[in-house]
């Protein structure tokens, strides 16, 4: 895999860095960040989703730093100037699992020399690897936000039914869509279905480990209002913000004038909002 140096600094807003942290559950990550210069700040996380780079995040870091915040996007496992991944079409994809992802982030936070932070922020996929270390570590991820709805880890299964798609985290289980799908005159596949086909299987017999466990941190919801893709799955936005899936659900904001790319298309209320939200998780 070719590496490539840190971005360039030229395209990063005034008082973002980019950088590269060796040694993070076997990866090279590449992350950008600010509010780095004072020590002691509470650390927020921001994960992006797919097919999408810490770069996405590029309108929101510096407003969070100047409020007070050691403020990182990383390149995830997969994407980006990030390496020491498997890159090859028919390569290991166990690297992958949501629990190693998870992983990644816990040691990019021991890494950057943090006990715990205040705070991560999923969009998309992301959502669920922020979703997933919440529920896992919630002594280290201490409150959560959600650009995604995430519907709580998957049940045991009852039968041999067919394994839900992965974003959402393992919502219900939807096999008659996929069969309709499949019965168009033109067979179709869930493009979430299509992409995790080789592993879907064998995560959610990982991910049924933590089955009816809550979300216990504070957490929050912020997604576009033309967001189509917040009720792709079924149930899931309600069930998100029950107390089986986030025990401490603060509220849920659809923000006018944006679609997927919400923390693109207005910045300025989505800073809003996780500024609030962090003030009050704080107490």
């Amino acid at each position: 895999m070719t590496e490539l140096p840190p971005l360039d600094e030229a395209v990063l807003p005034d008082g973002v860095r980019a950088r590269f942290i060796d040694g993070i559950n076997g990866l090279r990550l590449h992350i950008l960040e600010a509010g780095f210069e004072t020590p002691g700040r509470p650390l927020v996380l921001l994960l992006h989703g797919f097919p999408e780079l810490a770069y996405s995040w590029r309108k929101i870091i510096a407003p969070l730093a100047a409020s007070g915040f050691h403020v990182v996007a990383p390149d995830q496992r997969g994407y980006g100037r990030t390496t020491g991944w498997d890159p090859d079409y028919d390569g290991d994809l166990a690297s992958f699992r949501m629990l190693n992802l998870a992983r990644d982030m816990l040691g990019l936070v021991a890494a950057l020399g943090h006990a715990s932070a205040a705070a991560v922020v999923g969009h998309d996929f992301g959502a669920s690897v922020a979703a997933w270390c919440a529920l896992v570590r919630p002594d280290v991820f201490r409150s959560l936000v959600l650009m995604a709805p995430f519907a709580g880890p998957p049940p045991l299964p009852e039968s041999a039914a067919s394994p839900a798609p992965l974003r959402s985290g393992a919502p219900t289980r939807t096999g008659d869509i996929h069969a309709a799908l499949a019965a168009l005159p033109r067979p179709r596949k869930h493009y979430q279905w299509y992409y995790s086909t080789r592993t879907a299987g064998v995560l959610l017999g990982e991910l049924e480990l933590f089955a009816g466990r809550t979300i216990d941190v504070p957490s929050l919801f912020i997604g576009g209002k033309s967001d189509w893709g917040t009720f792709q799955t079924p149930g899931a936005f309600e069930r998100m913000q029950t107390r089986e899936v986030c025990s401490d659900f603060r509220g849920a904001h659809r923000i006018e004038g944006a679609g997927h790319w919400v923390q693109q298309e207005q910045p300025e209320r989505v800073t809003e909002l996780l500024l609030s939200f962090l003030r009050e998780a704080a107490h």
